[in-house]
């Protein structure tokens, strides 16, 4: 799967608003819906998802402290299903040791959501070769 690059176009076109055919066309759209406090999705201990299936999905948020990466780590932090995600988050201006690891998991700026190894890019804070 690509990476989610419609933040990038929304930074880049300066009409303040994110290019909302792409998200509504894109697959990673379904995978944060399905994390998002409130879905409506398969409810607990119905056939189609039974109490042994369901698992909390782990994610990796990182982010190099500057206003567009703090103001996407509380949208994250406030709307992600706690229940239902466990968001490690990563500040890679002061744990410099783990730009390898957030590379090696596709990262490619900041902010970003890496989500069952699936690198999510929320707007553009900073490119990841900026932050050595």
């Amino acid at each position: 799967m690509r990476p989610f690059r419609a933040g990038v176009e929304w930074a880049q076109n300066g009409n303040h608003r994110p290019n909302s055919a792409l998200w509504e066309s894109s697959p990673e759209r379904a995978i944060l819906t399905s994390l998002v406090r409130g879905h409506s999705g398969f409810e607990p201990g119905s056939i189609d998802n039974p109490p042994s299936s369901r698992m909390k999905t782990t994610a990796k948020f990182y982010h190099a402290g500057c206003p567009v990466c703090l103001a996407a780590e509380s949208v994250i932090t406030r709307y992600l299903d706690p229940t239902k995600v466990e968001v490690e988050v990563v500040h890679l201006g002061s744990a410099k040791h783990r730009i390898a690891e957030a590379a090696a998991a596709g990262v490619k700026s900041v902010p970003a959501l890496v989500i069952d190894g699936q690198p999510l890019h929320l707007n553009f804070g900073a490119a990841l070769a900026d932050l050595n």
